[in-house]
């Protein structure tokens, strides 16, 4: 299993965001080098990657991980997306979130807003979205404001992540990077400004069209070795989750994938439903995907 931090989050440097947009391109680049330079990529057919991977994405991570699905079919044998970003719709990204990460604002303005957000200072969520069925992008993205409201639920979470450890949680972990990692607020901005969370329609229609041309040709090595092993992508999606409502992106999803492209289970939680409902998320992946 490989593990790693997007560039500009926990101990991963920066590229400077105002020279490298944190993009599409740079999120498959960053995963072509740890794949290639994994002491797991031995064997296969002596290309840049020796095997093939089950990619799971949460949040951001899911338009990341279709997104790098659909320029790398090759490598992707398998797909689960949990709670993803990638087709968030237009009307749940809220009328603060769009004035400052349009681009109108200065960078330093913009950083020291962001900033103070998501350590929950002045600029809170009760202030600036009253609506509970707008969020913010930057929920959207990688729900990563503490907001109890939304996307943080720390009661659900509990004291910590480690036991034997002082309390660790998204909010403290939040904090901590935005007091100690130069790059991270820079890089969190640039990667809503940038990086695939909505709009993804074209990306996830390849994976689906692709899917589509392995059932119909199921014998064919050519198609099957661009399909997915269970020939469909894993959702998992929180039933009380007010950033991907599960509703939409169930919906969104099966129209974009295909109908018989796509699994989906609604588990109970919200949108840290990897955190508060860790074991069900096990479950379910464990008994989707086939690692025989």
């Amino acid at each position: 299993m490989l593990l790693f931090d997007l560039f500009g989050r926990g101990y991963s440097e920066c590229p400077d965001p105002a020279a490298v947009a944190q993009d599409g391109k740079l999120w498959a680049a960053q995963i072509a080098f740890v794949l290639g330079s994994s002491e797991l990529n031995a064997g296969g057919d002596g290309g840049w990657w020796g095997g093939k991977v089950t990619v799971v994405g949460y949040s951001l991570g899911g338009g990341i991980a279709v997104d790098f699905a659909s320029w790398f079919p090759d490598v992707v044998e398998g797909m689960v997306l949990v709670a993803p970003a990638g087709l968030l719709r237009g009307e749940r990204v809220a009328f603060w979130s769009q004035v400052v990460y349009g681009g109108w604002l200065p960078r330093r303005v913009v950083e020291g807003l962001v900033g103070r957000r998501l350590v929950g200072g002045s600029s809170s969520s009760s202030k600036q979205q009253p609506e509970e069925t707008k969020v913010g992008v930057v929920q959207g993205a990688e729900a990563e404001t503490p907001d109890g409201n939304v996307a943080g639920r720390e009661s659900s979470v509990g004291g910590g992540f480690f036991s034997g450890r002082p309390p660790f949680n998204v909010a403290t972990s939040v904090a901590w990077q935005v007091d100690s990692h130069p790059g991270f607020v820079a890089a969190f901005i640039s990667s809503i400004q940038n990086s695939p969370i909505s709009g993804q329609q074209p990306r996830w229609k390849l994976v689906g069209s692709r899917l589509d041309a392995q059932r119909a040709k199921s014998n064919d090595p050519a198609v099957v070795k661009q399909g997915l092993r269970e020939g469909k992508v894993l959702m998992l999606l929180g039933k009380d989750d007010g950033v991907i409502v599960a509703e939409e992106i169930e919906s969104d999803a099966i129209e974009a994938l295909g109908r018989g492209n796509v699994k989906v289970e609604v588990l109970e939680g919200g949108h840290d439903l990897p955190i508060a409902g860790v074991e069900e998320c096990a479950r379910a992946i464990g008994e989707f995907c086939d690692w025989s």
